[in-house]
């Protein structure tokens, strides 16, 4: 059956919405929103995953542990973990990929100047002190009180998925409006810590003491603690850059620049462990079907090493191994090769906890499953009015 031709998505409905407001002539801004806002084609991406749509089954059925006790846990907010194996959450030598320090060298002309060159444009900046006033918490076992955290503890990538324009000199007065304008819109949602875009700038919008709305239904684990729905746990840096596109540059050099300077930057100020640096394609979740890769931001093609960064696709999912999550032949073809060694990881820990154990692992996968959807309903009481994608 023929992908259907589709009308614009809601983010792009919306930066049309705001550029719009820059023309004053009436007529032409008429044309302007009719072109924008036109039904397209179906990308070549877009065909191939309605031609591939995945059965109801999962691929895989297996996920392990009695390897962690978990408590309610808040929404946004992280339960502590016992006994996690080490081989599952670090890869190499973490003093190899060490920033050092870094600090703030001046401010001026609505800049952040820091001491590894790194330049954070802060004029999109939201207030403190604006709703929400929410703060990084955490829970323990056995409690319903969440302990606060004084830091994040790690970040999560994303693209803003938004109105594109060739990367060419001839573009440059577009670039420079979709780059704003999509800054402008990250900032009305709360969507993000930082935007890069492709001039490689980087721009503040969320205070990191303060939550982003970025990650909604995920899950993560280091060594000591699991991480439930990241917006109050992790930061946000978000790449201006599309998943699926045809001809696009993926991420310019300057954003891999930028993005290196200031992941390193959060890195020595937070002292966040490498194997807490993922892509919302590895964290998010579907609750519903308990499949992960719910969304695929940076699909498989996240920069790790070019940031100076271990490859963290090799890491197996936590949402797998303590949760009984799946995955399908959709999430495979969005995020490629480079994250099937971490699948095969999570397999292997499942098998071994199931056979530990004495049981079946369909019986383990229920178990788990029983475990993260009575956490789940806590969540949702917990933060009935909170915002999250």
């Amino acid at each position: 059956m023929e992908t259907p031709i589709k009308p614009p998505s809601v983010i792009k409905a919306k930066i049309v919405e705001q550029r719009a407001e820059f023309i004053s002539d009436p007529v032409a801004k008429l044309r302007f929103i009719r072109r924008e806002t036109a039904p397209v084609e179906p990308t070549r991406w877009e065909k191939f995953l309605d031609a591939h749509k995945p059965k109801v089954t999962m691929s895989l059925g297996v996920a392990a542990a009695g390897l962690v006790i978990f408590a309610i846990a808040s929404s946004q907010r992280s339960v502590k973990a016992r006994s996690l194996p080490a081989v599952a959450y670090s890869t190499g030598n973490p003093s190899a990929h060490e920033p050092g320090s870094i600090w703030m060298v001046d401010t001026r002309g609505g800049q952040e100047i820091y001491s590894n060159s790194l330049r954070i444009e802060t004029r999109f900046t939201i207030p403190l002190g604006e709703e929400p006033t929410w703060k990084y918490n955490r829970y323990t076992k056995g409690s319903k009180t969440p302990v606060e955290m004084k830091d994040p503890v790690g970040i999560v990538f994303h693209t803003t998925e938004g109105l594109m324009a060739p990367f060419e000199k001839e573009q440059n007065g577009r670039l420079k409006f979709i780059g704003e304008s999509q800054v402008r819109l990250v900032r009305s949602i709360r969507a993000y810590h930082y935007v890069v875009d492709r001039f490689g700038q980087v721009w503040r919008v969320v205070q990191e003491s303060e939550p982003a709305f970025h990650s909604g239904n995920s899950i993560w684990a280091d060594k000591d603690w699991v991480y439930m729905n990241l917006n109050h746990s992790f930061l946000a840096v978000s790449f201006e850059a599309r998943t699926q596109g045809e001809g696009e540059a993926f991420v310019t050099e300057a954003q891999k620049l930028s993005g290196k300077l200031l992941t390193d930057m959060l890195r020595a100020k937070y002292h966040i462990p490498f194997g807490n640096l993922v892509t919302h394609g590895q964290v998010s979740v579907n609750p519903d079907n308990y499949g992960i890769g719910y969304h695929t931001d940076f699909g498989g093609e996240f920069p790790f090493t070019e940031l100076g960064l271990p490859d963290n696709y090799q890491l197996p999912p936590p949402s797998m191994t303590m949760f009984g999550f799946n995955y399908d032949e959709t999430y495979l073809a969005a995020m490629g090769d480079r994250v099937v060694p971490g699948l095969a990881k999570a397999e292997d820990m499942l098998n071994s906890q199931a056979k530990a154990q004495g049981i079946t692992p369909a019986l383990l996968t229920r178990r788990l499953r029983e475990q993260y959807r009575q956490i789940f309903q806590n969540l949702k009481k917990d933060n009935k009015n909170e915002v999250s994608n």
